[in-house]
């Protein structure tokens, strides 16, 4: 429970002292980055295992991660079985590729990072055309990759760059149906 308001800092000193009060932050402006996001939250201690002791460079390797949201972009380097800043070696999905990977692989190109895309709104297009479900795939577990920002190389990473990812289209320009998700 809280609000926001326009205030002096003597104001907000007055408002911190109430008993009833519990704290007062100022306002801060934030900017939109994706080459930070992995330091901002920590997730950097978590890969060196100086956070969690045991998940030393593990970076999500072993997990798969689901994406159900707009589809996503099959050839972004993001979801590429590998990419120049980081080795690691994918292992092969149990039982071959998954969904439209499995029944139209020409038109649904998977590897060892992407293992598998349904489309539950018609079945047969998982293609991202919204950009937001690769957004968030990318954002979950999108391999490390080195980008140009505004005239800045960068690199951007997923929170766990090693998980495997499985996408589901359950979103379109109209919406989401709730018996697509």
């Amino acid at each position: 429970n809280g609000f926001s308001a326009k205030m002096s800092l003597e104001e907000a000193a007055q408002i911190r002292e109430l008993p009833e009060v519990l704290e007062v932050y100022p306002d801060e402006i934030w900017q939109i980055d994706t080459d930070v996001s992995p330091a901002f939250i920590g997730v950097d201690q978590i890969w060196s295992g100086d956070a969690v002791p045991g998940t030393d460079g593990a970076k999500g390797a072993g997990t798969i991660v689901g994406i159900i949201d707009t589809g996503i972009n099959m050839t972004h380097p993001s979801f590429q079985e590998t990419t120049p800043l980081d080795g690691y070696v994918y292992p092969a999905p149990a039982g071959g590729y998954k969904g439209l990977c499995a029944t139209d692989p020409a038109g649904h190109v998977c590897n060892d990072k992407l293992i598998g895309v349904w489309d539950m709104l018609n079945g047969t297009d998982g293609h991202d055309t919204l950009d937001h479900g690769s957004h968030t795939a990318g954002t979950a577990a999108g391999n490390r990759i080195q980008i140009n920002y505004n005239g800045a190389t960068v690199i951007i990473s997923g929170m766990a760059p090693n998980a495997q990812v499985l996408s589901y289209k359950v979103c379109g320009s109209s919406g989401c149906p709730s018996s697509a998700s």
